[in-house]
């Protein structure tokens, strides 16, 4: 492959000082009078990649290292500290495993439905694929529960039109 326009960077140099020697790239492009982003760009341009590669992007080697001591382990927190942290939903420091069911709120039951289910494509009452804006899953008793048998599919016509039928919804005067 040929060197990269306006600056002579080659496989054999980036080799030598990032992959050998392991500096990091912002050395480099000290060293060079470039930026960081054009030695990033040389290193995927020439497929150079170490033990620090990530998800297609080169780290330095200044990132965290598997086998380091992580600057928070052994943190002692106070009482206060443990109830604000249970207030804001962590948990000492993990994170509590979000459960849509146990909010109970509107949103999280659908959004749960939808997990288990997939997206609702076809009304179940009319058959219509619901046109522009689709079709949803419609709670049968408008208890939200946690039973998949109680949804439907159903488009936004005849599911108002179902929970006005049910008396789960108050008809619009107009």
């Amino acid at each position: 492959m040929p060197p990269i326009k306006f600056y002579k960077i080659t496989k054999q140099f980036l080799t030598e000082r990032y992959l050998n020697t392991e500096k990091s790239l912002e050395d480099i492009a000290n060293e060079i009078g470039c930026s960081r982003e054009t030695v990033r760009r040389a290193l995927l341009q020439y497929k150079l990649t170490s033990k620090y590669k990530y998800r297609g992007l080169i780290r330095t080697k200044k990132s965290f290292q598997k086998g380091h001591e992580p600057w928070n382990k052994g943190i002692k927190y106070t009482p206060k500290q443990k109830a604000k942290l249970k207030l804001s939903g962590l948990e000492l420091g993990r994170l509590k495993k979000y459960h849509p069911c146990k909010s109970r709120s509107y949103g999280a039951i659908h959004y749960w439905v939808r997990s288990k289910k997939g997206k609702a494509r076809k009304c179940s009452i009319c058959g219509s694929n619901g046109g522009k804006k689709g079709c949803t899953w419609a709670n049968i008793d408008h208890k939200y529960k946690k039973r998949l048998s109680d949804y439907f599919e159903a488009c936004n016509k005849c599911h108002f039109e179902y929970d006005i039928k049910n008396g789960l919804r108050k008809p619009i005067m107009g």
